[in-house]
């Protein structure tokens, strides 16, 4: 009678022949393992992990440490590309005619209306009169004037006025705002300070609507 192999030739041979290993000394695919030398390959295989893991750690260390650098050098031998204009003269304005301009501005109640319900007398039309009547120097030679009758519809209450360059192939600039202004509910009247189209001066403020949205622009552009 034969003699049973001892247990850890089992682990090494089996029926077939040799048994097969997966990498790094894994636990084998067909064949008996016993407990120690599970024990064996979970310790081999945890300490390639934290061998890696370490590794990894320090090629990360060294990559930062690259970024940084580059950023560094890059840093100081970096010029700035800013442009740096001549200082302009700042222009010296009349304050008090402006300031009375902007508030005959607010006086008129250019409220935002759609075009099918506005009239050759409507406000936004009076508005543009005021502007016409205000910087008539805008409405003369050279300036080019265009208003509805020239986008296609007497209606629109814009205005447009050209100003044009010695150099016409050249691109243009444009300024543009509006001077219409949002509703006023019925129910918040009493809520204002001050009356949202009185254009009151208090010697601090000006108040009332299109003071910031949109007719100080509007004023500013043409002044």
């Amino acid at each position: 009678m034969g003699t049973n192999p001892p247990r850890d030739s089992l682990s090494k041979e089996t029926k077939g022949g040799t048994c097969k290993r997966s990498f790094l000394d894994a636990l084998p695919k067909f064949c008996y393992w016993d407990e120690s030398k599970s024990m064996e390959v979970m310790v081999l295989v945890m300490n390639r992990f934290r061998m890696a893991a370490k590794w990894g750690s320090r090629m990360m260390l060294i990559l930062v440490s690259l970024l940084l650098i580059s950023l560094g050098w890059n840093y100081l031998r970096f010029q700035s590309r800013q442009l740096k204009p001549a200082s302009i003269t700042k222009l010296q304005l009349d304050r008090d005619p402006i300031l009375e301009k902007l508030r005959v501005a607010i006086q008129i109640p250019t409220i935002s209306t759609p075009l099918s319900r506005l009239g050759a007398d409507s406000e936004l039309h009076r508005f543009r009169d005021f502007i016409h009547a205000t910087f008539p120097d805008l409405h003369e030679s050279p300036f080019v004037v265009r208003t509805g009758r020239d986008f296609g519809d007497e209606q629109i209450p814009s205005i447009l006025l050209e100003w044009p360059g010695q150099e016409p192939g050249m691109d243009a600039i444009l300024l543009m705002s509006h001077f219409d202004v949002v509703p006023i509910e019925a129910s918040t009247r009493q809520e204002w300070s001050h009356p949202a189209f009185s254009g009151d001066q208090d010697g601090k403020y000006l108040w009332g609507r299109g003071t910031l949205d949109c007719k100080q622009g509007v004023m500013a552009i043409l002044e």
